[in-house]
């Protein structure tokens, strides 16, 4: 039987620095008597190809002056076959893979870019889901919501057999695919959708699953009910020709699948959901919105229900075409109440507020990828994503002072969506030369309508009649597309020069009537920014072990601004801009050090004002407002960075510091007290600075079964302030710190794991000579274990908040036991959440002050203990 041969490629790298090794000679050697078979010498970039062979398998062996040899054995298939082989310099250093002591064999290893984690060898039969496997590894993080980070920075995305899955929703992955599902975990830190491509996409990770799990349906459906009631199912089928996933939550607990980033990126449209170059000074406001109640607290609520579905579906149709879909909705319903007393001391006057907030909540989202690759010269990708929303809130507050009763009724309608969509082409003009043009439209409207009706006056207006009441429908429109055309030049993975060039739009209209009379006018306000730009980036190799990387971009910005017809602010503003961006990063040993210094341009001050449509802030703009100046703000950023990964000793550290000082014109407004009454105000500082740190550093102890990690941020920032014409300083400090160890036993029947995290933050503001102090305390320890089919785990946590004037405390009470039949996939579970407080609906605090005593009560979902069954299949 004839085979058809197939092409073999590789790449021979440095194992301690991770750079090329040039000229390096290869050899594809017959296993069983060593003939050679073919001969190639690798090229300056250290890649080399072979002569096509038949599938079957061979033995590699490279050779290069100043490196062992290195052999491997190597299978080729009709596939792809491209392979990286490690030099080294120090036999103690020539393995066919990197043992680390203290971690079991296998745990992790780096080859290129690449780093690859083996789940296996830190499972112990304890985890739930994926995420609670990828804390054990060394570099990584999953917070709370499922999200999982690098560097304490966020992936971009989790793929699954090499195709995308949900995009960047982490928590699809870490929360609904198991631990024992996966084999090993690839972990791309300069991921690239394209060898074309010379832009660095961030962080990936591509988790590789156990041949089990693939070619056929698999997934759970799990039920629980008790005190809260909770359903789920998970639906899979994983292949080598694409994934399907179907995943539907429904629970009553408080829990919410979308996390408040993933609400951000989906308001924010195409740009937050995909790679993007636009410059931030015409980022869209959507990007700016503020955080809807919804999202705030899953606890302190009187009720809160979620109804969830997701669907995902990638597919190769070949090597040359991907088509990538997701989308999903939710619906989310809740209420809210609390009441206030104050007592004054002295004089036995008192006053009661009760306060109830009802809301409903709707929103959703479909991305759609689909890229084709015909050849090794050509490349193409379209992307296109539908947001809609809609959210409904009604709110009563009843006041009882002496001077009589206010009782206020408020309702408040969003109706809103985005709609986007971005071309990207790449071409291969030479084997050096290679163009790249990118096409970006975005669309999103947002239609609001606020009414307020009360018995009595407020906010200080003056209606015409005796019917208190106002209705403020609100319109926006924000327009948004770009043009970025590159012609870049790579001489080697260490060399490259790019030239670039392009045009970025956006038009952004906001529609008001303010209707206290009949015949109220109609106000408009209108943003236009134009951007044209053209600049240069290159990436110079500067010995074996050092890399600098240059960009800079010449900015031309005409910016105007108009207020409308109810007002004469308008600013009409053109000119130009530079931004720079220097990076020099050099190899020393186990450690990578970097340092980089840019500049950047942002009209953040009149997008803050066009995203708060509520009255004060609009009819600061709108009534009487009158502009003085519109320049962007300036932000210098200078960064050091440090990278030590120490494969041996099993620790990663990554810190890194950073100063920024930002430059902001004044913008001074007239706001109105009310009708009759102006005050000149200023707004934004004019100039602040900053200084922030942040270190992680994770260990496994060589002889002893722990492992710890540490997380430290630090931020001061300190600046000018100014309130009316009346000039302060203000400070900030902020310090947020984590740490946990765990143990590591061999055998699963007990494992522990000891936490503390801490944060603390001071403001002052010299103005009004305040000092505001906020502390958090959160210790917390965990024991779990693995019995026979028994799983169980008991989570103690203790959160302590206080506020100078408030403090307040809870202790978490978290159990789980789940059984499992032997040589079954289905198990019968009972979890608990807070179960010390299971009784407890409500938070009470007491405030005291020189005259009066305050006394609040909060509903709060009470804690609760499900029992249920998972089927798994």
């Amino acid at each position: 039987m004839l085979f058809a041969q197939v092409p073999l490629t590789g790449q021979a790298i440095d194992m301690a620095t991770r750079q090329p090794v040039a000229r390096a000679n290869v050899q594809l050697l017959q296993p069983e008597t060593t003939a050679v078979l073919a001969f190639a010498i690798a090229d300056q970039e250290g890649k080399f190809r072979l002569k096509p062979q038949e599938p079957g398998r061979y033995l590699l062996k490279v050779t290069a002056m100043g490196y062992l040899p290195e052999e491997k054995y190597i299978d080729l298939s009709e596939q792809k076959n491209e392979f990286f082989i490690e030099l080294s310099t120090d036999k103690a250093r020539v393995l066919k893979e990197i043992i680390i002591p203290g971690y079991p064999p296998s745990t992790f290893k780096i080859r290129g870019d690449t780093i690859f984690y083996n789940i296996d060898a830190v499972r112990d039969g304890t985890e739930k889901n994926l995420g609670e496997a990828l804390k054990k590894l060394p570099g990584i993080s999953v917070d709370e919501d499922g999200k999982v980070s690098y560097q304490g920075k966020p992936i971009r995305k989790i793929m699954v057999e090499n195709n995308d899955f949900f995009g960047n929703k982490h928590q699809m992955a870490t929360q609904n695919l198991s631990a024992d599902m996966v084999k090993e975990v690839e972990l791309h830190t300069k991921y690239k959708e394209s060898n074309l491509d010379n832009s660095n996409n961030g962080v990936v990770m591509n988790v590789l699953l156990k041949d089990e799990f693939k070619g056929r349906p698999t997934g759970n459906l799990s039920a629980g009910a008790g005190n809260r009631y909770t359903a789920h199912s998970n639906l899979f089928m994983f292949g080598s020709g694409g994934n399907k996933a179907l995943i539907s939550d429904f629970n009553n607990t408080g829990e919410l699948p979308i996390t408040q980033q993933d609400y951000y990126e989906m308001r924010g449209g195409i740009l937050n959901v995909i790679e993007s170059q636009t410059n931030d000074a015409l980022q869209p406001t959507t990007s700016q919105i503020s955080s809807p109640r919804f999202l705030l607290s899953n606890t302190n609520l009187e009720t809160k229900n979620s109804q969830f579905s997701a669907l995902n579906f990638a597919r190769r149709y070949n090597k040359k075409t991907k088509l990538d879909i997701y989308g999903y909705v939710n619906r989310i319903g809740q209420t809210d109440r609390n009441s206030r007393t104050e007592n004054f001391i002295g004089n036995n006057i008192s006053f009661n507020e009760q306060f109830r907030n009802r809301t409903a909540v709707l929103f959703g989202s479909v991305m759609f990828n689909l890229t084709h690759e015909p050849n090794d010269d050509n490349y193409l990708k379209y992307s296109f994503t539908y947001n809609p929303s809609g959210d409904r809130m009604e709110e009563s507050l009843v006041n009882n002072r002496a001077e009589g009763a206010l009782d206020v009724q408020t309702r408040l309608r969003n109706r809103n969506f985005s709609i986007g969509q971005q071309a990207t082409y790449i071409r291969r003009l030479s084997p050096r030369w290679i163009w790249k043009s990118r096409a970006l439209q975005h669309y999103a409207t947002n239609d609001q309508l606020l009414a307020i009706r009360s018995a009595a006056p407020f906010l200080g207006l003056s209606f015409p009649t005796e019917d208190f009441s106002l209705e403020q429908p609100l319109q926006t429109r924000d327009q948004f597309y770009s043009l970025r055309s590159e012609l870049s030049r790579k001489q080697n993975t260490r060399h490259f020069v790019s030239f670039f060039a392009g045009f970025e739009h956006k038009n952004q209209q906001l529609e008001n009537r303010w209707q206290l009379a009949e015949n109220e006018p109609r106000n408009n306000l209108r943003l236009a920014n134009s951007l044209y730009k053209g600049g240069i980036q290159t990436m110079q190799a500067m010995g074996r072990v050092a890399e600098l990387k240059f960009t800079a971009q010449a900015l031309y910005l005409d910016h105007r601004l108009d207020a409308g017809a109810a007002t004469a602010a308008t600013t009409n503003n053109s000119r130009w801009l530079f931004e720079p961006d220097i990076e020099l990063s050099k190899q020393v040993g186990e450690s990578q050090l970097s340092l980089q210094w840019k500049v950047n341009y942002r009209y953040a001050a009149v997008e803050q004002l066009l995203t708060h449509p509520f009255i004060r802030d609009y009819r600061t703009l709108k009534q009487n407002g009158e502009i003085v100046g519109s320049t962007p703000t300036r932000s210098e950023n200078l960064t050091f960075s440090w990278r030590r990964m120490n494969m041996l000793k099993g620790s990663m550290l990554f810190a890194n510091v950073m100063y920024t000082r930002a430059v902001n014109e004044i913008i001074n407004v007239s706001e109105s007290i009310d009708r009759n009454t102006v005050v000149l105000r200023t707004l934004f500082a004019p100039f602040s600075e900053a200084i922030q740190a942040f270190a992680n550093y994770d260990h496994k102890f060589r002889r002893l079964p722990l492992g710890i990690k540490n997380n430290i941020v630090v931020l001061h920032r300190e600046g000018d302030n100014f309130e009316g014409s009346n000039p302060s300083r203000f400070s900030t400090r902020m310090l947020n710190y984590r740490s946990s160890m765990y143990t590591v036993f061999k055998e699963p029947v007990f494992q522990a794991e000891f936490g503390l995290g801490f944060s603390m933050t001071r403001s002052y503001y010299a103005f009004s000579d305040r000092l505001n102090t906020f502390r958090s305390w959160q210790p917390y320890t965990k024991f779990r274990g693995k019995y026979g089919q028994l799983v169980w785990e008991l989570m103690l946590e203790y959160r302590y908040q206080d506020a100078q004037i408030n403090a307040n405390e809870i202790f978490f009470i978290n159990p789980s036991l789940r059984y499992t039949p032997k040589g079954k996939r289905h198990e019968w579970f009972i979890s608990g959440n807070n179960i010390a407080n299971m009784g407890k609906n409500q938070i009470v605090a007491a405030v005291f002050t020189n005259n009066s005593i305050t006394v609040s009560e909060r509903a709060i979902l009470s804690g609760y203990l499900l029992g249920g069954f998972k089927f798994g299949f």
